[in-house]
């Protein structure tokens, strides 16, 4: 089994106590739900009107930057793998080994301000996820 680099954070989550054990709860009720698609044989498909909205969004967001960024990147199709993850990121440089993750806020009210906004582990760890699989030195959201 190999770990969708969107969901390692799930995983790397802090236990609150000591009680919870090395694993946190949020990360153990994950794997319950990756054990019950692996009996069941069934992908639990996770949606929302805001993953919708991002891909929809998605090719106007890649416009957006390679305009403001002075880039010229183009939407990755390439999912890679190893012993452990697999993940196919939005946008990969290989000149410069740099990536870079669109994200597309739902409306004005989740769009963040700050850097503190931008601070998210389960995004960090996905970044992770894709700096092993793209050998990269450098990502951003």
């Amino acid at each position: 089994m190999k770990f969708r680099c969107s969901s390692i954070g799930k995983l790397m989550t802090e236990p609150k106590s000591k009680s919870e054990g090395p694993l946190s709860v949020g990360a153990k009720t994950y794997i319950r739900e990756l054990a019950a698609q692996e009996i069941f044989g069934v992908d639990f498909v996770v949606s929302s009107k805001a993953m919708e909205k991002g891909i929809e969004c998605e090719s106007d967001s890649i416009l957006l930057l390679n305009s403001v960024r002075k880039l010229s990147l183009r939407k990755n199709t390439e999912r890679r793998s190893n012993d452990f993850i697999t993940g196919e990121c939005d946008l990969f440089d290989s000149v410069l080994k740099r990536g870079h993750d669109i994200k597309t806020s739902w409306s004005i009210a989740t769009f963040p301000i700050t850097s503190k906004d931008c601070e998210d582990k389960l995004y960090e760890w996905q970044m992770r996820g894709y700096m092993a699989l793209w050998d990269a030195s450098e990502w951003e959201v």
